[in-house]
């Protein structure tokens, strides 16, 4: 600890420190971006019908937000929940994934109404259906989500993964090998919501209002009927 008093050595500890912090931030927000928008994409678009033009609204504020701080809360609160309830590498991956599972559902019932609305909906029954929606998402995807977040820590070198399912082989690979897998999941993660879209713009077509044609002679019978006022005036 004395070593730190030195103004200089102290300085480059912190320094150190804050590239780990910021390193373990974008790490986390980017593995639950990568686990949630395309399933978020495809449940908004289907179950709960929202347009493509909502649900993209949706999806870029939801990074937006990731980013901005929810994705740092989100993943430091399930590792402070881990902790409360005594789970670790010993801990069987079936009770994880169900602990995971509850905190996902109790996040998205606390965050998914203000969400959805400074998202641009503003019908109560959307909200209604987006928010339950969210909420058994995470019923089925809090497991996955959890997972991929200790993955992506390993992958970036963050924090070693535990899980007994985790490739050996992907774990022994280099940093550089990692960080090419960790980018690749990034880019199927965008392609598989990009195709989200399209499917859904193929099976509803968005409407465009019908425009009505007018035709020269209503342009001209205006006219017409204002002359013949007039001539009727005049022989008055």
């Amino acid at each position: 600890m004395k070593i730190l008093k030195k103004p200089g050595v102290r300085a480059k500890y912190l320094a150190r420190r804050a590239r780990e912090g910021l390193r373990g931030y974008v790490t986390d927000s980017t593995a639950l971006l990568v686990a949630t928008t395309p399933i978020f994409a495809a449940l908004e678009t289907n179950l709960a019908s929202m347009t493509n033009e909502n649900s993209i609204n949706a999806r870029l504020l939801g990074t937006a937000l990731t980013y901005a701080g929810t994705g740092l809360l989100y993943a430091r609160g399930l590792d402070k929940s881990r902790n409360f309830f005594k789970l670790n590498k010993k801990t069987k991956g079936k009770v994880k994934f169900v602990h995971d599972a509850s905190y996902g559902v109790l996040f998205n019932l606390l965050i998914s109404p203000p969400f959805f609305y400074a998202a641009g909906v503003r019908d109560p029954w959307q909200i209604g259906i987006a928010t339950a929606t969210s909420m058994g998402m995470a019923v089925v995807a809090g497991g996955p989500v959890g997972y991929a977040l200790d993955v992506f820590r390993d992958l970036a070198g963050t924090k070693n993964c535990e899980r007994e399912s985790y490739s050996k082989i992907v774990k022994n690979q280099s940093h550089y090998i990692k960080k090419a897998i960790a980018t690749s999941l990034v880019a199927a993660s965008i392609v598989l919501t990009c195709g989200v879209y399209r499917v859904n713009d193929y099976l509803r077509p968005p409407q465009n209002p019908t425009i009505q044609q007018v035709q020269p002679e209503q342009l001209i019978q205006p006219t017409q009927n204002a002359n013949l006022e007039e001539k009727c005036q005049d022989k008055i």
